[in-house]
């Protein structure tokens, strides 16, 4: 060790226990957490990062104290750790002072940059940051790279600001707005504006059921009977229970005279009834005939694979119930015709199952609805950018015709800022949109649990059964609210 050298405390010792526990603690915190902002992989703990970072940068008590000495002044900077990486002092500006000035005094006023090339979800930059230290960013992936910039970047431009929406104005007169109210103020009015208006363009698409609002769709994708004397459509059921809670399950059902399969939602009450889904292959509910996995594979390749709504989803009260299936609301929903739909490949893992089952691009992800839903969403984006614009400037905002990405600070990129906050809603919107998103049995589990796009589970041997869609109700606030 070169002479003069001085040990961080990260080499001697740390408050391990207490930082793990605020860790797995931070897991749990869904509401302004920095993850809900936009998914991304392998996050960072922000507590373990706030900790390590100002333990990497403070000199050790050891480096001037004798042991024992040492070992006191060492607790007491271990206390206030606990203290600095908890969630409530996130953003206690003292806390931070503090930090930052025991940063000073250990090691000078020019405290070292922090560089990440790597940066991903964006908790070390962000952490840094918070801590006072001069922080540079980046990332080859151009997704990360937004997400980084729309939390360090954008708000740190447009802080301490008004909002610019003429409802906000004229109700708070003279309000003062500090840090960040201005902007979240703008992203709610104009993401309730857009939500009013894609409710008037598709609303029509998702109607109240039993006067109650759907929360879910259910679907099961379904086949025709591989047997020349049934030809049943078949639906692919793994899982019948819906609702562990409520010990309510999906009951496949056909007509004796159309032969149509329609579905109830019946109690377990003398209810024994399995899935129809195996390891190898499928079984008819209607001639119990046995279909290998690859004629199902086969048939979807060859377009041949549909779905089948099996249930709905509707808000009572402060709860949720199930109801039947309804072929009128299953014709509804497949008569959505979007103008648009995304023709890309599929590539990296997102081709290991799901074109087994003829999905090879990216369109094939979702149902004609939910194309519908997102692509007017994305559109009514683009559309009140311009109103955005218009208000900032009606708001004292100067019009350089600078935006984001030209380090703008007036009317366009403001306007800019407020729609990528919208857009992060919308990049939401499609994880839980999909036709592979899963019910949880009381929730909706996003597409993406785990960084691939699965169709299979258990090595692909056995289907992915209740596909979930789910309506406009989700673009109600802030995106990461």
């Amino acid at each position: 060790m070169t002479e003069g050298y001085k040990k961080k405390l990260i080499e001697v010792a740390m408050p391990l226990e207490a930082i793990n526990n605020v860790c797995v603690k931070e897991k749990s915190i869904r509401h302004g957490h920095p993850s809900t902002l936009h998914l991304w992989w392998a996050r960072r703990p922000l507590a373990a990062c706030r900790a390590v970072i100002f333990a990497q940068l403070l000199d050790d008590p050891s480096n001037f104290l004798p042991e024992k000495e040492a070992a006191k002044a060492r607790k007491q900077i271990f206390k206030f750790i606990e203290k600095l990486v908890q969630w409530e002092s996130t953003n206690n500006k003292d806390i931070m002072k503090e930090a930052n000035q025991m940063l000073v005094e250990s090691i000078g006023k020019n405290l070292p940059d922090v560089l990440d090339p790597f940066c991903g979800g964006g908790s070390i930059p962000l952490e840094s940051l918070r801590l006072g230290i001069p922080t540079f960013a980046s990332d080859l992936n151009p997704v990360p790279v937004l997400i980084n910039k729309s939390l360090i970047e954008i708000p740190q431009r447009f802080a301490n600001k008004s909002p610019v929406n003429p409802d906000t104005k004229n109700k708070l007169k003279g309000t003062k707005y500090k840090d960040y109210d201005g902007l979240i103020e703008d992203i709610k009015y104009y993401a309730d504006k857009i939500k009013k208006e894609a409710k008037t363009k598709i609303g029509t698409y998702y109607p109240f059921v039993n006067k109650s609002m759907v929360v879910a769709y259910l679907w099961a994708r379904s086949i025709k009977c591989s047997n020349p004397a049934c030809q049943a459509e078949v639906p692919l059921i793994r899982i019948l229970c819906v609702s562990k809670a409520k010990s309510k399950y999906v009951y496949p059902k056909y007509s004796d005279s159309t032969s149509d399969l329609t579905f109830e939602i019946k109690s377990k009450n003398g209810y024994d009834m399995e899935g129809n889904v195996t390891r190898t292959g499928v079984i008819c509910y209607k001639c119990k005939s046995s279909m290998p996995l690859n004629y199902v594979r086969e048939e979807a390749q060859k377009g041949r694979m549909s779905q089948k709504l099996t249930g709905i989803v509707i808000t009572k009260g402060k709860s949720i119930d199930f109801v039947d299936s309804d072929l009128n609301q299953e014709k509804l929903a497949k008569q959505a015709n979007p103008e648009w739909r995304p023709d890309t490949e599929l590539v990296g893992k997102s081709r290991v199952s799901v074109p087994l089952y003829g999905m090879s691009k990216h369109g094939d992800l979702f149902t004609k609805r939910q194309l519908l839903a997102l692509t007017t969403f994305s559109d009514l984006v683009i559309k009140i950018t311009e109103q955005i614009r218009r208000d900032a400037i009606n708001s004292g905002l100067k019009d350089d015709n600078l935006g984001i990405n030209e380090c703008g600070k007036g009317a366009k990129a403001y306007s800019e800022a407020v729609a990528t906050y919208l857009g992060f809603a919308i990049d939401r919107c499609a994880n839980y949109w999909s036709s592979l998103t899963p019910w949880g049995g009381s929730f909706i589990v996003q597409t993406f649990g785990r960084q691939a796009i699965p169709f299979g589970i258990l090595q692909k041997q056995i289907l992915l059964v209740i596909g979930q869609e789910i309506g406009w109700v989700l673009l109600n606030g802030l995106p990461y609210a």
